[in-house]
């Protein structure tokens, strides 16, 4: 269990590639790092609420209140 500053009503958190992404109702997006030690990878303020992500094909979905966003993975070498 970790802090994320703020409710999470709106989102279920998604696990993909060692990482936690968590929506809150602050209009955050968490990357935590799947571990029970906390270990906050990313913290970004978006525009909207965020839904809960999804991923396909390397490509992380992540739908907000008024937009869907897909945000490209990096390629294997």
């Amino acid at each position: 269990m970790h802090p994320l500053e703020a409710n999470s009503w709106c989102a279920s958190a998604f696990v993909a590639d060692g990482k936690v992404y968590a929506g809150t109702v602050a209009s955050v997006l968490w990357v935590l790092k799947a571990d029970k030690k906390l270990q906050v990878l990313s913290r970004a303020r978006l525009n909207s609420i965020p839904i809960t992500p999804t991923a396909a094909d390397g490509v992380l979905f992540l739908p907000l209140q008024n937009r869907l966003l897909a945000v490209p993975g990096t390629p294997a070498p």
